[in-house]
């Protein structure tokens, strides 16, 4: 009978431990990917307007700026996880360097927070930082970025889809992104 009894809670323990392991692995942890991004950055405005615009930031007479220039740069996010669902929130911090295709050296910062689903679709805004220099004096110019994602997880890494809107109120013309890269899983 003690043999009986001994063997029951020894075989209770163990389940309970088993239990507790199981649920440990369940646990979802706060993911932090980060990755380089390469794309491309449209201003809504004329031509001739965006030219003359950059030709006070970058004087050039031997050249014409145009308002489709390159991005580049690199992008840490953080994925929180929402309670026991699938969904996060997600926290982007993105640097990027536009315009050296023409030229030009625009750089931006922006830090976005968002929610991100569980089937890899995320929305977000934060703000958005620039630095121009027109005529040789360095200003800031702020606005928002609001930004829609796609990520399709690969094997070992993810990939990420971009687009980006930010208007700049002081210049009236959004900036229109499409953004791509990969991400490297970092720490859980």
């Amino acid at each position: 009978m003690r043999t009986t009894w001994f063997a029951a809670l020894v075989t209770l323990i163990f389940c309970i431990a088993a239990a507790g392991l199981g649920a440990e692995a369940d646990v979802r942890r706060t993911v932090l990917l980060f990755g380089p991004r390469l794309g491309v950055t449209a201003v809504v405005v004329a031509p001739s307007d965006f030219n003359d615009q950059m030709q006070n930031e970058f004087p050039s007479s031997d050249k014409n700026y145009y308002p489709v220039f390159s991005q580049m740069g690199i992008e840490a996010q953080q994925l929180v996880p929402l309670g026991e669902s699938s969904h996060s929130l997600a926290v982007h911090e993105m640097f990027l360097l536009g315009g050296l295709d023409q030229g030009m050296a625009i750089p931006s910062a922006n830090l976005v927070v968002g929610f991100h689903s569980g089937w890899g679709v995320e929305l977000g805004l934060g703000p958005y930082i620039t630095v121009l220099a027109p005529g040789g004096s360095i200003r800031l110019a702020a606005g928002v970025v609001y930004m829609v994602e796609y990520t399709l997880p690969l094997k070992g890494f993810s990939l990420p889809i971009i687009f980006t809107m930010v208007p700049i109120p002081s210049y009236a013309n959004p900036r229109l992104s499409l953004l791509t890269g990969f991400n490297f899983a970092g720490l859980e």
